[in-house]
Protein backbone atom coordinates (compact mmCIF):
# COMPACT_ATOMS: atom_id res chain seq x y z
CA UNK A 1 0.00 0.00 0.00
CA UNK A 2 1.29 2.99 -0.55
CA UNK A 3 1.95 6.33 1.61
CA UNK A 4 -0.84 8.31 0.23
CA UNK A 5 -3.31 5.45 0.58
CA UNK A 6 -2.75 4.63 4.11
CA UNK A 7 -2.84 8.73 4.51
CA UNK A 8 -6.23 8.72 3.10
CA UNK A 9 -6.91 5.30 4.84
CA UNK A 10 -6.62 6.91 8.13
CA UNK A 11 -8.28 10.31 6.98
CA UNK A 12 -11.44 7.83 6.35
CA UNK A 13 -10.81 6.50 9.43
CA UNK A 14 -10.71 9.69 11.51
CA UNK A 15 -13.49 11.27 9.70
CA UNK A 16 -16.21 8.70 10.70
CA UNK A 17 -15.24 8.56 14.10
CA UNK A 18 -13.91 12.06 15.34
CA UNK A 19 -14.77 15.47 14.93
CA UNK A 20 -13.02 17.71 11.91
CA UNK A 21 -11.21 19.77 14.34
CA UNK A 22 -9.76 16.70 15.94
CA UNK A 23 -8.57 15.45 12.43
CA UNK A 24 -4.78 17.11 12.84
CA UNK A 25 -2.09 16.54 11.03
CA UNK A 26 -0.68 14.62 13.60
CA UNK A 27 -3.87 12.43 14.40
CA UNK A 28 -3.78 11.74 10.61
CA UNK A 29 0.25 10.21 10.82
CA UNK A 30 -0.01 8.37 13.70
CA UNK A 31 -3.36 6.49 12.54
CA UNK A 32 -1.51 6.08 9.13
CA UNK A 33 1.89 5.01 10.46
CA UNK A 34 3.55 7.69 8.57
CA UNK A 35 6.22 10.35 9.54
CA UNK A 36 3.85 14.29 10.00
CA UNK A 37 6.04 15.88 7.02
CA UNK A 38 4.97 12.59 4.70
CA UNK A 39 1.63 13.68 5.50
CA UNK A 40 2.09 17.73 5.01
CA UNK A 41 3.16 16.59 1.71
CA UNK A 42 0.14 14.73 0.80
CA UNK A 43 -2.14 16.55 2.18
CA UNK A 44 -0.65 20.35 1.25
CA UNK A 45 -0.31 21.39 4.74
CA UNK A 46 -2.68 22.23 7.50
CA UNK A 47 -4.38 24.80 5.12
CA UNK A 48 -4.83 22.14 2.66
CA UNK A 49 -6.06 19.69 4.73
CA UNK A 50 -9.90 20.87 4.39
CA UNK A 51 -9.90 21.03 0.98
CA UNK A 52 -8.09 17.66 0.60
CA UNK A 53 -10.50 15.86 2.45
CA UNK A 54 -13.52 17.59 0.28
CA UNK A 55 -12.04 15.80 -2.56
CA UNK A 56 -11.83 12.29 -0.89
CA UNK A 57 -15.63 13.21 0.06
CA UNK A 58 -15.03 14.03 3.61
CA UNK A 59 -17.29 16.36 5.08
CA UNK A 60 -17.46 17.98 8.48
CA UNK A 61 -21.05 17.57 10.80
CA UNK A 62 -23.00 19.99 12.07
CA UNK A 63 -21.02 20.16 15.18
CA UNK A 64 -17.47 20.88 13.18
CA UNK A 65 -19.54 23.53 11.56
CA UNK A 66 -19.88 25.30 14.70
CA UNK A 67 -16.44 24.79 15.92
CA UNK A 68 -14.72 28.46 14.97
CA UNK A 69 -17.82 30.23 16.48
CA UNK A 70 -17.63 27.55 19.54
CA UNK A 71 -13.80 28.84 19.79
CA UNK A 72 -14.20 32.45 19.52
CA UNK A 73 -17.16 32.35 22.14
CA UNK A 74 -14.54 30.89 24.49
CA UNK A 75 -12.02 32.85 23.67
CA UNK A 76 -14.09 36.07 24.04
CA UNK A 77 -14.93 34.66 27.80
CA UNK A 78 -11.25 33.98 28.51
CA UNK A 79 -9.68 37.25 26.85
CA UNK A 80 -12.60 39.38 29.21
CA UNK A 81 -11.53 37.67 32.07
CA UNK A 82 -7.68 37.33 32.19
CA UNK A 83 -6.52 39.56 29.46
CA UNK A 84 -5.16 39.02 26.23
CA UNK A 85 -1.46 38.58 27.98
CA UNK A 86 -2.49 36.28 30.61
CA UNK A 87 -4.85 33.99 28.53
CA UNK A 88 -3.55 30.77 26.99
CA UNK A 89 -4.86 28.34 24.18
CA UNK A 90 -4.87 25.68 26.86
CA UNK A 91 -7.64 28.12 28.91
CA UNK A 92 -9.80 28.71 25.37
CA UNK A 93 -9.68 25.06 24.73
CA UNK A 94 -10.57 23.89 27.96
CA UNK A 95 -13.31 26.47 28.22
CA UNK A 96 -14.56 25.23 24.61
CA UNK A 97 -14.84 21.38 26.00
CA UNK A 98 -12.06 20.95 23.08
CA UNK A 99 -8.04 20.18 22.58
CA UNK A 100 -5.52 22.36 21.93
CA UNK A 101 -5.43 20.67 18.95
CA UNK A 102 -9.00 21.16 17.55
CA UNK A 103 -7.98 25.27 18.35
CA UNK A 104 -4.79 24.69 16.07
CA UNK A 105 -7.05 23.30 13.47
CA UNK A 106 -8.96 26.47 12.83
CA UNK A 107 -6.67 29.17 14.53
CA UNK A 108 -2.44 29.13 13.91
CA UNK A 109 -2.42 31.28 16.93
CA UNK A 110 -3.74 32.95 20.40
CA UNK A 111 -3.11 36.03 17.91
CA UNK A 112 -5.12 35.22 15.20
CA UNK A 113 -8.01 33.97 17.14
CA UNK A 114 -8.41 37.69 19.00
CA UNK A 115 -7.85 39.44 16.05
CA UNK A 116 -10.89 37.29 14.55
CA UNK A 117 -12.45 38.38 17.58
CA UNK A 118 -11.95 41.98 17.00
CA UNK A 119 -13.09 41.66 13.58
CA UNK A 120 -16.32 40.32 14.62
CA UNK A 121 -16.53 43.14 17.28
CA UNK A 122 -16.14 45.55 14.25
CA UNK A 123 -19.45 43.73 12.18
CA UNK A 124 -21.36 43.78 15.65
CA UNK A 125 -20.30 47.46 15.85
CA UNK A 126 -20.94 48.34 11.69
CA UNK A 127 -24.73 46.64 11.79
CA UNK A 128 -25.31 48.54 14.84
CA UNK A 129 -24.34 51.90 12.98
CA UNK A 130 -25.74 50.89 9.93
CA UNK A 131 -29.47 50.14 11.51
CA UNK A 132 -29.29 53.67 13.58
CA UNK A 133 -28.35 54.98 9.62
CA UNK A 134 -31.26 53.67 8.30
CA UNK A 135 -33.61 53.77 10.66
CA UNK A 136 -33.03 57.57 11.41
CA UNK A 137 -35.93 59.57 9.52
CA UNK A 138 -35.20 63.01 11.20
CA UNK A 139 -32.58 64.32 14.02
CA UNK A 140 -34.33 64.37 17.12
CA UNK A 141 -33.68 63.53 21.10
CA UNK A 142 -35.59 60.10 20.97
CA UNK A 143 -32.94 59.25 17.64
CA UNK A 144 -30.07 60.63 19.76
CA UNK A 145 -31.05 58.32 22.53
CA UNK A 146 -31.77 55.09 20.61
CA UNK A 147 -28.05 55.93 19.53
CA UNK A 148 -26.34 56.08 22.93
CA UNK A 149 -28.82 53.43 24.23
CA UNK A 150 -27.61 50.78 21.65
CA UNK A 151 -23.78 51.60 23.69
CA UNK A 152 -25.36 51.11 26.95
CA UNK A 153 -27.46 48.30 25.97
CA UNK A 154 -24.88 46.25 24.38
CA UNK A 155 -22.80 46.83 27.35
CA UNK A 156 -25.12 45.71 29.92
CA UNK A 157 -26.41 42.64 27.53
CA UNK A 158 -23.04 41.60 26.93
CA UNK A 159 -19.84 42.68 29.47
CA UNK A 160 -17.66 40.00 27.84
CA UNK A 161 -17.35 42.37 24.49
CA UNK A 162 -17.34 46.05 26.47
CA UNK A 163 -14.07 44.20 28.15
CA UNK A 164 -13.12 42.63 25.06
CA UNK A 165 -13.27 46.49 23.55
CA UNK A 166 -10.94 48.32 26.19
CA UNK A 167 -8.70 45.03 25.90
CA UNK A 168 -7.96 45.49 22.41
CA UNK A 169 -7.69 49.44 23.29
CA UNK A 170 -4.74 49.24 25.75
CA UNK A 171 -2.89 47.03 23.09
CA UNK A 172 -2.85 49.95 20.18
CA UNK A 173 0.73 50.26 20.67
CA UNK A 174 1.11 47.21 18.78
CA UNK A 175 0.52 48.01 14.99
CA UNK A 176 -1.98 45.10 14.21
CA UNK A 177 -4.32 46.57 17.54
CA UNK A 178 -4.21 49.96 16.05
CA UNK A 179 -4.98 49.19 12.76
CA UNK A 180 -8.07 47.09 13.85
CA UNK A 181 -9.19 49.32 16.41
CA UNK A 182 -8.56 52.30 13.74
CA UNK A 183 -10.63 50.65 11.77
CA UNK A 184 -13.89 49.82 13.75
CA UNK A 185 -13.64 53.78 15.29
CA UNK A 186 -13.18 55.63 11.59
CA UNK A 187 -16.01 53.51 10.41
CA UNK A 188 -18.42 54.28 13.30
CA UNK A 189 -17.32 58.18 13.12
CA UNK A 190 -17.85 57.76 9.04
CA UNK A 191 -21.18 56.64 9.87
CA UNK A 192 -22.19 59.14 12.70
CA UNK A 193 -20.96 62.45 10.35
CA UNK A 194 -23.08 61.14 7.60
CA UNK A 195 -26.39 61.16 10.30
CA UNK A 196 -25.61 64.36 11.61
CA UNK A 197 -24.95 65.37 7.76
CA UNK A 198 -28.37 64.32 6.30
CA UNK A 199 -29.77 66.02 9.78
CA UNK A 200 -27.97 69.54 8.47
CA UNK A 201 -29.63 69.07 5.06
CA UNK A 202 -33.18 68.47 6.27
CA UNK A 203 -32.82 71.33 8.80
CA UNK A 204 -32.92 69.39 11.49
CA UNK A 205 -29.38 69.95 13.04
CA UNK A 206 -27.56 73.31 13.13
CA UNK A 207 -25.69 73.93 9.77
CA UNK A 208 -23.23 76.55 11.06
CA UNK A 209 -20.44 73.82 12.53
CA UNK A 210 -18.88 71.20 10.40
CA UNK A 211 -21.00 67.71 10.88
CA UNK A 212 -17.59 65.82 12.01
CA UNK A 213 -17.65 68.10 14.95
CA UNK A 214 -21.21 66.72 16.03
CA UNK A 215 -20.55 63.31 15.40
CA UNK A 216 -17.13 63.29 17.38
CA UNK A 217 -19.25 64.81 20.34
CA UNK A 218 -21.39 61.72 20.14
CA UNK A 219 -18.54 59.24 19.44
CA UNK A 220 -16.83 60.66 22.48
CA UNK A 221 -19.74 60.46 24.92
CA UNK A 222 -20.83 56.65 23.41
CA UNK A 223 -17.10 55.98 24.35
CA UNK A 224 -17.03 57.17 27.64
CA UNK A 225 -20.23 55.97 28.27
CA UNK A 226 -19.19 52.62 27.31
CA UNK A 227 -16.77 52.68 30.00
CA UNK A 228 -18.65 54.40 32.98
CA UNK A 229 -21.28 51.55 32.22
CA UNK A 230 -19.24 48.86 32.53
CA UNK A 231 -17.45 50.19 36.22
CA UNK A 232 -21.09 51.30 37.18
CA UNK A 233 -19.58 54.50 38.02
CA UNK A 234 -22.95 56.48 38.48
CA UNK A 235 -26.21 56.42 40.30
CA UNK A 236 -28.64 55.70 39.08
CA UNK A 237 -27.82 53.81 36.02
CA UNK A 238 -26.83 55.31 32.27
CA UNK A 239 -30.16 54.36 31.17
CA UNK A 240 -32.21 56.39 33.77
CA UNK A 241 -29.54 59.46 32.77
CA UNK A 242 -29.79 59.29 29.12
CA UNK A 243 -32.60 61.19 28.47
CA UNK A 244 -31.12 64.17 30.33
CA UNK A 245 -27.89 63.55 29.11
CA UNK A 246 -29.20 63.84 25.75
CA UNK A 247 -31.16 66.71 26.44
CA UNK A 248 -27.86 68.43 26.84
CA UNK A 249 -26.47 67.75 23.39
CA UNK A 250 -29.55 68.51 21.87
CA UNK A 251 -28.79 71.89 23.41
CA UNK A 252 -25.83 72.36 21.39
CA UNK A 253 -26.61 70.11 18.17
CA UNK A 254 -30.40 71.17 17.62
CA UNK A 255 -31.26 73.89 14.72
CA UNK A 256 -29.47 76.89 14.27
CA UNK A 257 -31.93 80.22 15.47
CA UNK A 258 -30.25 81.93 12.70
CA UNK A 259 -31.61 82.22 9.24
Amino acid sequence: MSKKSQVDGAIGDLAARARLSDITLSAIADAAGVSLPTVRKIVGGKNGLPAYMAGLGVRPSIEDVETPERLRAAAKQVFAAHGYDRASLDDIAAAAGMTKGAVYHHFDSKAELFWALAEERLARQMAVADAATAETASWDEPTLQKVLSDVVQGAATDQDWARLHFEILSRTRDPDARKHFLKQERFILKRLTEMVSAAQKRGDARNDVAPEAIALTIAAVGERLLQYDMLKVTEPDMGTLLPDMVKVLMGGAGPSEDP
